[in-house]
């Protein structure tokens, strides 16, 4: 038998927690066809991977991709760090089922919540759709480098129902008719599920409006109506973003895995580095993680599939104040974010009164989950500012010390003197400690990772995941074995969203495969700043070190770095759909 490639010599890490093996691994059409010795075998191609780890391509199931595709196939950051398969729509967030007068109230919700710039999407988005399936049909035809799944978001379908008034009452009966319509039209297509956030007031995301967006302050019972569908069909999976900084709706969790007994991607689980000293309320923000596992694996012995995904990587944040949206769960700070001028900013930080009322409602506990809030925030530059220059390189809680101030004027003071120009950033996004990440990635009930992917790009990106959980807990500490957290990376979320096929090295599956450097692999300790989106605007990246090769389905999409321009990638779904083997359906207006 002759192979399309043979990647010979590697240490094999097969994904599902088998013992490492040096051997061969011959790929045809896609797909691994053998594992052994293949000496002496015919090859089209051959990757020699002698000294280097062969593993399966990491599995990201929480993205934001839905509009990077459209001008960066390959999904960069995460697709350097060896992510060969994502899912988007999550959180509710996306571009279908659109009427064609709702497209730029679509564009702006995505540019409040994800931070993808209206002028980008603006350029990019051909909105050659209204329905799902034409979406569907839509991201088919898109050159694609990785495999790409998606979920029926629910704030365009709810809008896309009841129009105007979305968020002034339930649905009616004739419209949750609808959408269970629709919904079933989405499975047909191939969607994965669907997805939501439901948080209230106290979510970071906002509506183009700056009010909470649809779903966070929805019914719930618009969310399980959905969820009987997925049971009515046994099949397709359910993204619900309702634990976050101020909120915990875990009986929402609970009462969709009852409803549809399907699997259940709860989000987000983070663990934080509260500092010992902490109030009562910020101890148990941040210990809150600990009850999402034991109530996960309560609802096992009830046989309910509920899996926790977590952020599990040593983030940081970059930001000027003009990009940072951490404030947007505080009301009376999330006014810095609906200033439109640099002259409208000035005006309200200056103005006394705001003042007074930040320092009534701020609370310690707001800082747990961004990071550390303000009083974190390291400042990078200070733009030649005569007062705050000096402090370059410290926090701003500790400059307030120093300067005997309370540390939120001194936040406003440094936005003030640098002429809102300072360079922020943070260090504490996410904890760093070894013995919260470790018992978050080895947990069956835990997806570690939550790239973001395709989200705040001027803020963050944590595409790279994958490495940093390697060189943690691997390489670094010696907690866990690469056979371990590859079956974390790869094989834990594909099983977890019912992908076919894929998350492990075994014949007869699809060949997404990366090949690495183990004692090289790493990324620098800043972002990269591009100029690389659409109308030549910017984006923060993070590109990885050592990683030698990432395939999709039998072809390299990267080569030591560099993108091949070969677009392998298949739209997939995590029901018995295959979304590549559909024809065109669907047709605009049908609602």
């Amino acid at each position: 038998m002759k192979f399309d490639l043979i990647i010979s010599g590697g240490m094999v890490v097969d994904g599902t927690g088998a013992s490492r093996q040096r051997t061969d691994i011959g790929v045809s059409k896609g797909v691994i066809r053998a594992i052994g010795d293949l000496s002496g075998t015919l090859a089209t191609n051959t990757i020699d991977a002698r000294g280097q780890i062969v593993a399966p391509g990491v599995i990201d199931l929480h993205t934001h991709y839905d509009a990077q595709l459209h001008w960066d196939p390959y999904c960069t950051s995460s697709c350097w760090h060896g992510t060969t398969t994502v899912l988007t729509g999550n959180c509710g967030f996306g571009y279908s089922p659109c009427h064609p007068d709702q497209q730029d109230r679509y564009m702006s919700m995505m540019e409040n919540t994800e931070q993808v710039p209206f002028t980008v999407q603006k350029t990019a988005l051909t909105w050659d759709w209204e329905t799902f399936p034409e979406w569907m049909a839509h991201l088919k035809q898109l050159p694609k480098g990785v495999n790409v799944g998606a979920y029926l978001p629910m704030n365009p379908l709810l809008v896309y129902v009841m129009g105007a008034d979305v968020k002034t009452r339930p649905a009616n009966e004739a419209e949750r008719a609808r959408m269970r319509e629709l919904m079933n039209e989405a499975l047909d297509a191939g969607a994965s599920g669907f997805a939501f956030s439901l948080l209230g007031s106290g979510n970071g995301h906002v509506d183009h409006d700056g009010t909470p967006v649809p779903t966070d302050i929805m019914d719930p019972e618009e969310a399980y109506n959905l969820a009987q569908v997925l049971r009515d069909r046994q099949e397709g999976i359910i993204q619900v973003l309702v634990e976050g900084r101020q909120v915990c709706n875990r009986e929402v969790g609970q009462k969709l895995a009852e409803i549809s007994r399907r699997p259940i991607l709860y989000n987000a689980i983070t663990a934080f580095d509260a500092p010992p000293d902490s109030s009562p309320e910020v101890l148990a923000i941040a210990d809150r993680w600990q009850e999402s596992i034991a109530w996960s694996e309560e609802l096992e012995k009830e046989g309910l599939e509920v899996y926790l995904q977590a952020v599990t990587v040593r983030g940081w944040v970059e930001l000027k104040i003009e990009d940072a949206t951490i404030f947007n769960s505080v009301p009376v700070l999330s006014e810095i974010h609906q200033c439109s001028s640099v002259e409208e900013l000035t005006t309200l930080i200056s103005d006394p009164e705001y003042r007074q009322r930040a320092h009534e409602a701020y609370q310690p506990e707001h800082n747990v989950t961004a990071g550390g809030g303000f009083p974190a925030m390291v400042v990078g530059n200070a733009h030649g500012s005569e007062e705050y220059t000096p402090f370059e390189g410290q926090r701003v809680g500790d400059i307030a010390k120093a300067l005997d101030k309370p540390e939120l004027d001194v936040f406003f003071d440094i936005l003030l003197a640098t002429e809102m120009q300072v360079d922020f950033r943070l260090n504490e996004a996410t904890s760093r400690d070894p013995n919260k990440i470790e018992t978050l990635a080895r947990h069956r009930r835990v997806i570690p990772g939550t790239s973001d992917g395709g989200a705040h790009v001027k803020m963050f990106q944590f595409g790279n995941y994958s490495t940093d959980l390697i060189n943690l807990l691997v390489r670094e500490e010696g907690r866990m074995t690469l056979e371990e957290v590859h079956s974390a990376l790869s094989w834990r979320p594909a099983r977890a969203a019912r992908l076919h096929k894929r998350g492990a090295l075994l014949e007869d599956y699809a060949a997404d495969i990366i090949v690495y450097d183990y004692d090289k692999l790493t990324h620098a300790t800043t972002y990269e700043v591009r100029n690389d989106l659409p109308n030549e605007d910017w984006r923060r990246v993070l590109p990885a070190e050592g990683m030698s090769y990432v395939l999709v389905n039998g072809e390299v999409i990267c080569d030591h770095g560099e993108l091949t321009n070969k677009h392998p990638g298949r739209l997939i779904s995590t029901t018995s759909i295959d979304p590549e083997s559909l024809g065109q359906s669907g047709s605009a207006g049908s609602s």
